[in-house]
C-alpha cells in the first residue's frame, strides 16, 4: 500500500487562516491549477500572477517547499514543486505527500502518478459513484495499492519524468520563439 511510504497533509481552508489586513504580515502566493500547470510543464505562463495573501501567522497553513510533492484532490494530477512556486500556501483542494520510507524515489512517485496503467485504474473506480463532483479523498490516497520496482528503476523512472517534463517546456519556448520570429520578420514594416 501506498500509505506504508509516504505521509499526507492536506491543504489548508484559507478562509479560516488569519490575513493580515496591514501591509505588515508577510505574503504568500496561494497555489492553484496554473501553478500546478506550470509545475507540471504543461505551460509555461511567465505573466501568471497567483492570488497572494498576507498573514500574521502560518502555524495552520500548509506550505509547500521546492521539490514537494502535491497532488489536485480535483483532477488526480501530481508534480513537484518548482522553486518559483516555494514557499506557497497550499489550498484545501490539494495534499502534499511526503515520502518517508528509503524504498520509494519521489520523482518515481510523481510519474507514477501521472501514468501509470496501475494508478489510473484505481482512479477509474474511485470516480465512478454517486457524488456529481468527483473529487479524490484522503481515505482513497490512503488505500492506494503501489507496485515498487528496484530503486534503480525507479531513479531511472523518475528521471525520465523529468527529463520530458523539461523536453515540453523546451518545445513550447521553442514554438513561442518561431511565433514571435516569424511575426516580426514577416508583418514588419518596409521603410
Amino acid at each position: 500500500m501506498l500509505k506504508d511510504y509516504v505521509n499526507y497533509q492536506s491543504g489548508t481552508l484559507i478562509q479560516r487562516l488569519e490575513v493580515d489586513e496591514s501591509d505588515l504580515g508577510n505574503r504568500y502566493m496561494v497555489y492553484d491549477q496554473n501553478m500546478l500547470d506550470i509545475d507540471l510543464g504543461l505551460t509555461i505562463d511567465d505573466t501568471y500572477q497567483p492570488r497572494v495573501i498576507r498573514l500574521k501567522d502560518t502555524s495552520r497553513a500548509t506550505v509547500v517547499r521546492k521539490d514537494d510533492i502535491v497532488i489536485s484532490m480535483m483532477t488526480g494530477e501530481c508534480t513537484l514543486v518548482s522553486s518559483r512556486h516555494d514557499g506557497s500556501i497550499l489550498p484545501y483542494n490539494y495534499t502534499k505527500i511526503e515520502v518517508t520510507s528509503d524504498l520509494l524515489e519521489p520523482a518515481f512517485l510523481v510519474y507514477w502518478f501521472q501514468l501509470a496503467p496501475e494508478v489510473q485504474s484505481q482512479y477509474k473506480q474511485y470516480m465512478q459513484g454517486g457524488s456529481t463532483i468527483k473529487k479524490l479523498t484522503h481515505q482513497q490516497l490512503k488505500s492506494l495499492y503501489i507496485t515498487l520496482p528496484s530503486i534503480e528503476r525507479q531513479r531511472l523512472i523518475g528521471q525520465i519524468g523529468i527529463k520530458e517534463k523539461q523536453l515540453n517546456v523546451l518545445k513550447q519556448r521553442q514554438s513561442r520563439l518561431k511565433k514571435q520570429f516569424l511575426s516580426n520578420t514577416l508583418f514588419k514594416e518596409d521603410n
